[in-house]
Formats: structure tokens, sequence, C-alpha cells
């Protein structure tokens, strides 16, 4: 019996794996097909991938260790011992200080262009695999202001999971931050 159900959960794995692999070739095949999808996608990447997560690790790998070894510098020049802990305190704090300042604003500006990038790219998506002609008129979809404030409040909520999830993903002692900027 137990077999059974471990046979069962291996097969299920493996469908719900060949299942994904099928789904990102035809998610690639659409890109690659249509010139609006593929600029959409590139605008969510140009905004999501190369000015959030470059400014993520540009802060983590470069500004912070800067910082961290000028005022291990200065202190030695000033002849003060600064403890680990005191090291750690200050890393701590200047990250809370760039994500309050850089990242929560960030955040608050790019949710809405994501929401709307990310619905322009679903219709056209839609479209695409519906076949439709594109000299047909498209039918105008009504958006009250109720409907838009419900799903960017809706899209916050999810990032927000996102983003503690990737605070405790950091936690890891050994690629922690690279598995959490993936995560993102």
């Amino acid at each position: 019996k137990n077999m059974d159900i471990l046979q069962d959960g291996v097969l299920a794995f493996v469908l719900g794996l060949r299942d994904t692999l099928i789904g990102c070739f035809n998610a690639i095949k659409i890109v690659f097909q249509n010139r609006k999808i593929r600029s959409k996608v590139v605008l969510c990447f140009i905004l999501n991938g190369l000015i959030l997560a470059l400014s993520v690790v540009i802060f983590e790998q470069l500004i912070l260790p800067i910082i961290l070894f000028l005022v291990n510098w200065i202190s030695a020049i000033f002849k003060k011992d600064i403890s680990e802990i005191q090291l750690e305190w200050l890393e701590s704090i200047i990250s809370y200080i760039f994500t309050g300042l850089w990242m929560l604003p960030m955040f608050v500006i790019t949710t809405p262009i994501n929401n709307l990038w990310f619905r322009d790219i679903a219709v056209e998506c839609y479209d695409h695999m519906k076949k439709r002609q594109h000299d047909l008129k498209k039918p105008k979809q009504k958006w009250s202001l109720k409907m838009l404030i419900t799903d960017l409040l809706y899209g916050v909520a999810i990032e927000v999971v996102f983003m503690i999830q990737a605070t405790i993903i950091k936690l890891i002692p050994v690629g922690g931050w690279v598995i959490a900027l993936f995560h993102m």
C-alpha cells in the first residue's frame, strides 16, 4: 500500500513536471510569435529584472561591503575596536534603511505598473490562444475604480507575502540571498 502511494506521488510529480515544461515551452513560443506580448515581457524584465533586482544585488554585494569596510577602516584609524555584533547591527540598520528608502517606494510605484502590464500580457495571450483575428474589434472591459483598487490591493498582499518569504529565505547561511533573489 505504501509503495502504491509512493508510485502515485512520483507519477503525479512527473506529470506535473511534464505539464510545467510543456506550459513553459508554449509560453515562450507565444512570446516569440506575438510582438505586443514580447514588448511587454521585455518591459517587465527591464523594470523587475534590471532595475529592481540589480539594485538589490548592487546594494548587497557592493555598497554594503564598501560601507562596512569604511567603518572598519575609520575605526582602525581612531584605534577603536568594533565587535562583530556591532557590525551585524550596523549591517541590519543599513539594510532596513535601504529597504525603507528604496525598495518600499519602488514596490509601491512598480506594483500598479506591473499589474497593468501583466493584465495586458494575459489579455494578449488569451487572444492569441483563441486565435482571434486582429481586425476584429476587441470588446472593451469595463474596469471600475473599485475593481482597480481591489486588484491593486490583492497584488500588493501577494507581493508582501513573497517579500516576507524572501526575507526568511535570506536567513539561510549559504546562498540565502541568491535563493531569495530568484524567489522574488
